[in-house]
């Protein structure tokens, strides 16, 4: 099975400490319809964990099922998280570094693996899969926004 890097930074106009208590929080509650955390585990730290339901996929709007858990984290500078999907499995970790200005640098740094992707698609799924990181650092972004 191939492993396939996934990358993504973004500087956010908040303070790590501010940044961290935002991304400490799970957002489940935004969309529960999409996201359950699991009954009888811490909902943040290590071994949160919790089931996304994915969206509708072409062509007959079958969904994927994720179960997703915090494996290690060092409170304020970095998290680790597993997902399994099925067939496929990522981790990734999410790094807060101080920025000049009073910002904060957040980083994921991870691998998918996943069978059945051939070499000549590698570079267009890694392309996606970084796009994926992006967006996630896009919502934390959001979400500290929304906060200050």
């Amino acid at each position: 099975m191939p492993r396939i890097q996934t990358n993504a930074s973004r500087v956010i106009g908040a303070p790590r400490a501010d940044v961290w208590a935002v991304a400490a929080t799970p957002d489940c509650e935004e969309d529960p319809g999409l996201c359950q955390h699991i009954v009888g585990a811490p909902k943040s730290g290590v071994g949160a964990r919790h089931v996304i339901l994915g969206p509708p996929a072409p062509p007959h709007g079958i969904r994927t099922v994720m179960f997703s858990e915090v494996v290690a984290e060092l409170d304020g500078h970095w998290r680790s998280v597993q997902t399994h999907g099925g067939a496929w499995e990522h981790e990734e970790t999410w790094f807060f570094t101080d920025a000049p200005d009073g910002e904060t640098l957040v980083r994921i740094s991870g691998w998918h693996l996943r069978p059945s992707v051939p070499a000549a698609r590698s570079s267009s799924y890694q392309a996606a899969l970084d796009k994926l990181a992006m967006d996630a650092l896009d919502r934390l972004a959001d979400r500290v926004a929304a906060q200050h």
